[in-house]
């Protein structure tokens, strides 16, 4: 997950700064879409206290009011690792999203399912303000031996208030930062199309490969250009 950030480091941003303000100005500037901050995900998913819940999902501008909201998802394990450039900000990034005409959770993840029970967990703070309806059938269904230590089993007696959805695939251990966010360009795209997240299966298999091997580079004529912007200004 690291390389994709070494692109940002000139411009004393956070990786995770970088990546929201890149979705909100490059990718999709749309007022029924939240891209929210990776760092005040996490809060929000290790926030035990319901009034100051409330609060972070208020100020953030959490609401089904929303279309569609998108919640970066990491593996960090403390808010220490999250805001330390050194610790990489955990080891894997994935995509939590509310799709507010089902009211439902989906969790894409590039990396067999890895980060599951990190999105269930969010999810479960975002349930007062974002109900679900998830049926029976879509408790958790990852298996991917990779992610699982030995003697692990999936929770299927329990429910899960995440729908795992059938996310494209990265193919080495690296490039989860840039399918995040191409899967996040694409399903806001499929939105606004009129296609459900449900039925976005065929678009992101088809878009989300190619759009994530192109976004490095796209990614640095984007800092270059604000760069330029910048100089012009001092």
């Amino acid at each position: 997950m690291f390389g994709i950030w070494t692109l940002v480091s000139r411009l004393s941003w956070s990786d995770s700064g970088c990546m929201v303000r890149y979705f909100q100005q490059k990718l999709f500037p749309e007022e029924n879409f939240l891209f929210l901050h990776p760092g005040a995900a996490f809060v929000i998913g290790i926030e035990d206290d319901p009034e100051d819940l409330m609060d972070i999902l208020k100020a953030r501008g959490v609401s089904t009011d929303k279309k569609l909201i998108f919640f970066p998802v990491n593996n960090a394990t403390n808010n220490v690792h999250m805001m330390s450039s050194k610790t990489g900000q955990g080891s894997h990034w994935s995509l939590l999203v509310y799709d507010s005409a089902s009211a439902t959770f989906y969790h894409f993840d590039s990396y067999g399912g890895c980060n599951y029970r990190n999105a269930t967990r969010l999810a479960r703070k975002l349930e007062a303000t974002l109900p679900t309806t998830v049926p029976s059938s879509s408790k958790d269904q990852t298996s991917d031996s990779k992610c699982k230590p030995k003697g692990s089993h999936t929770h299927r007696s329990k429910r899960q208030p995440v729908v795992e959805a059938k996310s494209p695939q990265q193919t080495n251990g690296y490039h989860c930062a840039d399918y995040l966010l191409s899967t996040a360009r694409a399903l806001a795209q499929t939105a606004t199309e009129g296609i459900a997240v449900k039925d976005s299966g065929k678009q992101l298999h088809e878009h989300v490969p190619k759009a994530a091997s192109q976004l490095r580079g796209d990614l640095l004529k984007w800092i270059k250009a604000i760069e330029e912007e910048m100089s012009k200004k001092s």
